[in-house]
């Protein structure tokens, strides 16, 4: 009978390891001791991030309200992702966080494809939430009731200002704290993790032992030699610019949406937060050098490139073949990294804390209980990855070496290969996209492709034996629901005053 565990030591902090802390101290309770390892030496990865639908979640299971660690994180909401410069026919398209209502058994981008009209676009027919993004609208009326059920928003912040609120918040909960730097990582005969050594001579044990170090993966990859899988061959940015710019919120409005915009070996996005913009530049090494992609990147700034201070980073693109090795679990970028291009670091980082504490082991762990976790991990990283190759494989750009390249040259799996030739005659539907996750659903495929320019010439054969009145209302129905929206709505920024007890 395996015996229960009764600690668990977190090596590394930032966003990933406080994110570990706070929840697995919030879901195991005083039965386990939570302990985090790290430098103050060890500089953060600290930029503006964006994030998806599902983080909220993560703060519920807290009992965090949204003015509790908002306003500290310089948080804002986000509706959704707009793109610009990557479609075929479309200046821009946004990905909402939006369902596709339906009539008479058919969702509302089917009737699109039957009903639509030269240059009626997918996302402004079908959603409320283009229309919300235009006009700078909170996804929020001001008694915090959403403009759709259920979680139809995410959020921007300062992801070092987060880590911050949650290193205190799991400190008041019990969380240890040791301020040290991880030298030696023991392992026994067993090639299991027997104890870590600090600077300082002192050794640290833990029953369970969780990587949060970040591209080195000091213990998942160097002390247990798990070995790294890249996705180089699939996705070819590699590095990055950033900044930060200010950004006087309540003197002017705070768009509720990221910005991804395309760039000569990449794209960049625009994050805004409640007092600074992030902005960023992701590209790949292979076809730029960093001092061009710096010069672009401040160019593209405008007058606010003459005082940005740009940051480069290099990013390890792909994942850790098994995120659970023995005793230890790798959560963040110590388990892998994908561009940021759909917000989803965050989300992976929720996804497999939600993952390990369902499986949380007894000691010895169960290695099916093991396997079971690094296959749906591997799975949730893999159709991830999936999802953002689609976005270059068919973007209407093909002016620059890199995107010529990104059509022609990058590897795309056979999975991958196979949907799009599905996608290419029947839109995304629960039954012909990933379900192995809780991520990416039917529509934001069809909503992405669509903008894209990748979507069907027809809808359904059985819709088209179908009287069209059920559909024309739908579409007229939800035209003016968005315009009516846009109209009762508060501002963004007038929705984040009130939030943050700043109203004029």
């Amino acid at each position: 009978m395996p015996e229960p565990i009764r600690s668990v030591l977190i090596v590394g902090g930032g966003t990933a390891g406080w994110m570990a802390a706070a929840y697995l101290k919030r879901s195991l309770g005083a039965t386990v001791q939570v302990t985090v390892i790290e430098s103050q030496g060890i500089g953060r990865i600290g930029v503006g991030e964006a994030s998806f639908n599902t983080l909220k979640e993560y703060f519920d299971t807290l009992g965090l309200r949204e003015q509790d660690w908002m306003p500290p994180s310089g948080a804002t909401f986000k509706i959704a992702i707009r793109f610009e410069g990557w479609s075929r026919q479309l200046p821009h398209f946004y990905h909402p966080f939006e369902w596709f209502p339906t009539a008479d058994g058919f969702s509302i981008a089917e009737w699109w494809l039957r009903l639509r009209e030269d240059g009626q676009p997918l996302d402004y027919t079908c959603l409320s939430a283009p229309h919300l993004c235009d006009r700078k609208r909170s996804p929020k009326f001001l008694d915090g009731t959403p403009f759709v059920p259920g979680y139809p928003y995410a959020y921007h912040f300062d992801a070092q200002l987060l880590a911050d609120y949650l290193q205190a918040w799991s400190i008041a909960h019990g969380v240890q704290h040791i301020d040290g730097e991880v030298v030696d990582v023991a392992l026994g005969e067993n090639g299991w993790i027997e104890h870590l050594q600090t600077r300082d001579g002192a050794v640290h044990e833990a029953d369970l032992y969780v990587d949060c170090t970040g591209f080195r993966g000091l213990l998942i990859n160097d002390a247990l030699g798990e070995p790294f899988i890249p996705y180089g061959d699939m996705l070819f940015c590699d590095r990055a610019v950033a900044a930060r710019i200010p950004n006087d919120a309540p003197e002017r409005d705070v768009e509720p949406y990221t910005t991804a915009r395309t760039a000569t070996a990449g794209w960049m996005w625009r994050i805004p937060l409640f007092d600074r913009i992030g902005r960023g530049y992701v590209y790949s090494s292979r076809f730029q050098s960093p001092e061009d992609a710096e010069a672009e990147f401040v160019a593209a700034l405008g007058a606010d490139g003459a005082a940005a201070q740009p940051r480069h980073l290099s990013m390890r693109i792909g994942r850790t073949r098994n995120a659970w090795v023995k005793n230890c679990v790798a959560i963040g970028l110590a388990a892998g990294f994908l561009e940021p291009l759909e917000s989803t670091s965050i989300f992976l980082i929720q996804h497999n804390l939600t993952e390990l504490v369902a499986d949380f082991p007894g000691r010895p762990a169960n290695d099916a209980v093991i396997r079971h976790y690094n296959r749906v991990v591997s799975e949730c990283f893999d159709n991830v990855r999936d999802f953002i190759i689609l976005h270059y494989l068919c973007s209407g750009r093909e002016d620059t070496p890199f995107w010529r390249a990104v059509k022609r040259d990058a590897e795309v799996p056979e999975s991958l290969q196979e949907r799009l030739g599905v996608w290419r005659e029947v839109l995304p539907r629960v039954g012909n996209t990933p379900t192995a996750f809780h991520a990416f659903l039917p529509f934001s495929y069809a909503a992405v492709l669509a903008g894209l320019g990748y979507a069907p010439e027809t809808c359904p054969p059985a819709l088209r034996a179908r009287d069209d009145l059920p559909g024309r209302s739908l579409l007229r129905n939800q035209a003016e629901r968005a315009q009516i929206l846009c109209e009762e709505l508060p501002s963004h920024v007038d929705y984040l005053r009130h939030l943050y007890g700043r109203e004029q």
